[in-house]
């Protein structure tokens, strides 16, 4: 199989026509097991040109295979599409104009004798037997991402009831499943408008709450973030009043995104302050925090890093003049002292130094120490979480049976 990788490799850079023969051939032949032709497959999947040409030659290959193999094409169209999207779902990451798209041409988008309807077919017939949570279930959302075209009412009332039955699930299991929750939020804002999305996925399905005990995993913070970038596209500013700012349950939402901003991970924290500028878009800690993590931590912009940082300092006019001095106070604590978790210590002494200005301002020292104590405890539990599975699975390697 390396070999045959090697050569698919060399081909990629040989002729259009040489490489079509290649890929069809690769398809079609009846000798060839479909876990080789998918090995094979996957590997020009990742080839940079893939979405420019070789995409839309395997999609030809699949249509004619399908005729004389329905199952082996549908597998192999999953699969193709899955690695596809995995690849570059991040690419595209709140940018619903930038879409993963792999078409299938058609006659008619509703047939159900299509390939990517057929996906549609198998995923609803996973949730309706309550298979939703087997392995492969997440390669099929991960194709459908991008297939087209669809049965457009099909798919939206397959993807909202496979989200309502991944959210009525328990909060241990949820947590397992949240990147099929973020690809089907995805998923379906590019199939719903704005307010329609809003009101029959966010608001029926009650997914703010559901996320709410999720926030620390990045699959929970990306999704909440993708629904703010929703939310501001629907253009409708009494929403994010109605359903964040002013009821108890926004605010306990608010109050988890603050604690979080502590988190060690990069994703967490830079999703949970693009939700954050959505609600608090006139504050200009909430917006200088957000600038610091968008900027990378290396040698070449480390200046301008540090420049953000330091406008979170005490006297700063981004502490002085905003509107929610107590939740931004605790935001702007949590995230400095994460930002020492950053691998790159030209950053350290410099939030320190910013954290100090906080001390001596006069913030409450109890809730400074309480919030390093915390930071500090939660790091312990999850080392020590680490080492123990890193000890099982050394168990495992050394006793398989």
């Amino acid at each position: 199989m390396a070999a045959l990788a090697s050569l698919v490799q060399i081909l990629c850079a040989t002729s259009s026509s040489t490489l079509a023969t290649f890929l069809d051939s690769i398809v079609t032949d009846q000798s060839l097991p479909t876990k080789q032709k998918i090995s094979i497959l996957s590997t020009i999947v990742e080839h940079e040109s893939f979405s420019g040409f070789y995409m839309h030659k395997i999609v030809k290959s699949l249509i004619h295979h399908h005729s004389k193999n329905k199952e082996e094409s549908l597998s192999l169209a999953i699969n193709i599409a899955a690695k596809y999207v995995d690849l570059k779902v991040e690419e595209t990451e709140d940018d619903a104009n930038n879409r993963l798209l792999m078409e299938f041409p058609c006659s008619r988008p509703s047939d159900p004798k299509t390939i990517p309807n057929r996906m549609l077919a198998l995923l609803k017939e996973r949730v309706e037997a309550e298979e939703l949570f087997v392995e492969d279930t997440n390669c099929i959302i991960l194709a459908l991402v991008a297939v087209r075209p669809l049965d457009q009412d099909l798919a939206v009332e397959t993807f909202v009831l496979t989200m309502a039955t991944l959210l009525s699930a328990s909060n241990e299991q949820l947590s397992e499943s949240l990147d099929m929750v973020y690809l089907c939020t995805r998923f379906l804002s590019t199939l719903m408008c704005p307010n329609e999305f809003m009101e029959q996925v966010v608001d029926n399905l009650f997914l703010l709450s559901k996320l709410d005990k999720h926030l620390d995993c990045e699959n929970g913070a990306k999704t909440l973030a993708h629904v703010f970038f929703i939310a501001d596209a629907a253009n409708n500013p009494l929403w994010m009043q109605k359903k964040v700012v002013r009821p108890l349950q926004g605010q306990l939402l608010i109050q988890t995104m603050v604690k979080n901003m502590s988190s060690t991970s990069t994703t967490v924290r830079l999703c949970l302050l693009r939700s954050l500028n959505k609600i608090y878009p006139k504050d200009e800690a909430f917006r200088q925090m957000l600038e610091a993590e968008n900027t990378a931590a290396d040698i070449k912009t480390c200046r301008d890093r540090i420049k953000h940082l330091t406008n979170l300092a005490w006297d700063s006019s981004a502490m002085q003049n905003t509107d929610s001095p107590i939740l931004v106070r605790e935001a702007v604590v949590r995230f400095l002292l994460a930002q020492l978790s950053v691998n790159f210590s030209l950053l350290w002494q410099p939030c320190i130094t910013v954290i100090q200005t906080h001390g001596q301002g006069g913030i409450d020292a109890d809730m400074m120490w309480d919030t390093f104590y915390e930071i500090f405890k939660d790091a312990n539990v999850k080392a020590a979480a680490l080492s123990v599975k890193e000890k099982s699975v050394k168990k495992s390697a050394k006793n398989p049976g």
